[in-house]
């Protein structure tokens, strides 16, 4: 039968009529029995039917697969609300009826449970004795060998001895701008074996894997010449022999899900960095060939898992949503129309403000939590340690030579000051204010240049300030205004 038959009544999921008697037969038998609300889950194997043309749509069923069983999960879930699980089987290749689409509807079964939080997928090929359509006893209890631990471990309790899924393709892509060896990249470790390189097609064209080999997740294809194909299929049903010995396996032993015309991603970016700065981390990457753009990624955990934080059109950004003091890792990915690459290799970076460089150099003499606060004033010489990292002042050591001059300069005022390199815009934001009294003030921002009224005379490890104050009358009040 094709999914669209199996669908409910939209008008009363008990009345069969003359299109809906799959569904509601089984639904006046379940609330016969009382038992509504005792179903946890289902178990679906079907679609044989769905691999040509014959839905009511007029289009090939693949199309229509997955909101047909949207749509009918939804009723399950109206009809049978405790149910929490969904076990399905992806068919056997070329299965029973009108195979014209065998390889994309197997391809929509592969991906339906991206649409579920709670869904299982098993493979049929790699059954022995496999079948085109119905099996014999011996098939059907591999089936249950197969599904049956997930039905343990989610409704009992069982905690499998190993991995139980069957492996799934999450990525493939180039692994260099050669375009000669493609990554496929699984949920779980794998094994090679080299007659498998048959059963690859790159845009439908066969025979142009000339070789292969396994690390861990990540089967690598080397390719026969360079290749500008875009999608790549395994096991093409037309043309499988049904010989499962030559069948994509995990090291669970359990046979890979087929897939079809899975889009390949760019090559992996390189090379990249991450430089630390005040509340910013700058990352840095080389670029990838075909990449229209790259994913970035951050996690407070050395290896992640990964959150993606921004995307970049070039090969460098900067992260500025970050904590000084605490130490993230980052990873970027290129994509394309087609696809996502992997991860690239991981950077880490601490940002740290240069008041805390300076606050942790042990010469500065001060230790952490208890005296290096901006406000806190060890030495108790009246300068905080905000205006002594400024100053360029010893927080320890009690002297106030530090501190700004303030000289009469013929009509004006002189107001001087060092300025530590470290202290320089953007770590700290400087002010000289100055009035005749404490009832308002006028503000003279010091910039990193010079620029009217303020004189800059760069060095190392400090600069000299000179700022002009004009005469206001009988007195004159001049202060600097430091914050960070």
């Amino acid at each position: 039968t094709r999914i669209d038959q199996h669908q409910p009544n939209p008008a009363d999921h008990a009345v069969a009529g003359s299109l809906y008697s799959i569904y509601a037969n089984l639904y006046t038998r379940v609330v016969a029995a009382k038992l509504t609300h005792g179903i946890r889950g289902v178990l679906w194997h079907q679609g044989e039917q769905d691999q040509g043309s014959g839905a009511p749509t007029g289009d090939y069923d693949y199309k229509t697969w997955q909101p047909y069983f949207v749509d009918m999960s939804a009723a399950w879930k109206q009809d049978y609300p405790n149910i929490l699980y969904y076990y399905i089987f992806q068919i056997w290749p070329r299965a029973c009826g009108d195979t014209s689409r065998n390889d994309l509807l197997r391809e929509v079964q592969r991906t339906l449970p991206y649409l579920y939080s709670n869904m299982r997928i098993m493979t049929t090929v790699g059954i022995i004795p496999g079948s085109s359509c119905h099996y014999v006893p011996a098939g059907y209890t591999r089936f249950s060998d197969l599904i049956s631990p997930f039905v343990q471990q989610d409704n009992y309790g069982l905690v499998p001895a190993g991995v139980i899924t069957a492996p799934d393709v999450k990525k493939a892509y180039f692994t260099s701008a050669a375009h000669n060896e493609i990554a496929l990249e699984f949920g779980q470790a794998m094994l090679w074996n080299n007659p498998t390189k048959a059963l690859f097609y790159l845009d439908g064209v066969a025979n142009l894997v000339a070789s292969g080999s396994v690390a861990g997740n990540v089967i690598k294809l080397q390719l026969t010449a360079a290749s500008t194909a875009q999608k790549i299929t395994y096991l093409a049903g037309d043309f499988w022999d049904g010989n499962q010995s030559n069948l994509l396996y995990g090291t669970n032993n359990i046979a890979a899900l087929t897939f079809a015309e899975v889009p390949m991603g760019p090559p992996i970016p390189t090379a990249l960095s991450a430089t630390a700065g005040d509340s910013q981390v700058a990352l840095s990457w080389t670029a990838s060939a075909g990449a229209t753009g790259y994913n970035l990624k951050r996690a407070v955990t050395n290896g992640g898992p990964y959150t993606v934080i921004g995307t970049a059109a070039g090969t460098s950004s900067t992260d500025t949503t970050v904590t000084n003091g605490t130490t993230y890792y980052y990873a970027v990915s290129a994509t394309s129309g087609l696809g996502e690459s992997a991860d690239s290799t991981q950077a880490s970076a601490t940002p740290v403000s240069p008041y805390g460089t300076w606050a942790s150099n042990p010469a500065q003499g001060l230790t952490a939590g208890v005296n290096d606060g901006l406000l806190d004033d060890p030495d108790r010489d009246g300068i905080p340690n905000l205006l002594e990292f400024t100053l360029s002042g010893a927080p320890m050591a009690s002297s106030q030579a530090v501190l700004p001059k303030l000289t009469p300069n013929g009509n004006n005022w002189r107001f001087e000051y060092d300025r530590s390199d470290l202290s320089l815009p953007p770590a700290t934001t400087q002010v000289v204010e100055y009035g005749s009294d404490f009832a308002g003030w006028t503000p003279v921002p010091i910039l990193a240049t010079s620029g009217g009224s303020v004189t800059i005379a760069p060095g190392t490890p400090f600069d000299h300030v000179t700022v002009i104050i004009p005469v206001l009358g009988g007195k004159v009040f001049v202060r600097l205004k430091v914050t960070k």
